[in-house]
């Protein structure tokens, strides 16, 4: 059987000895990077979104009306754009195997 050590709040507790001991200055160094790892990533991802935001608002009305879009549906397009119904076109349906 797999037993799996669990820290929470700086203290590490493992199942198989039944002890709780305090977290090693490793482990807290490693949830602070993986806490940063995240920060970095999301703001990536902000940063693309606002990108593709500006490419889209600097296209004319009709290019945007080529590919689908009206200006008002920009950030949602950009957002979110397999939830969202542009143009009142139903959202794509996921195929089924």
């Amino acid at each position: 059987m797999s037993t799996q050590r669990i820290d929470v709040g700086g203290f590490v507790y493992d199942p198989s000895t039944g002890n709780t001991s305090r977290s090693t200055p490793s482990s807290v160094l490693a949830a602070i990077g993986a806490r940063a790892r995240l920060w970095i990533a999301e703001y990536i991802r902000r940063r693309a979104f606002r990108r593709a935001e500006r490419e889209l608002y600097m296209l004319d009305d009709r290019m945007l009306q080529d590919i689908g879009l009206c200006r008002s549906e920009i950030t949602s397009a950009v957002r979110n754009p397999v939830q969202e119904c542009i143009n009142g076109a139903q959202p794509p349906v996921a195929a089924s195997f």
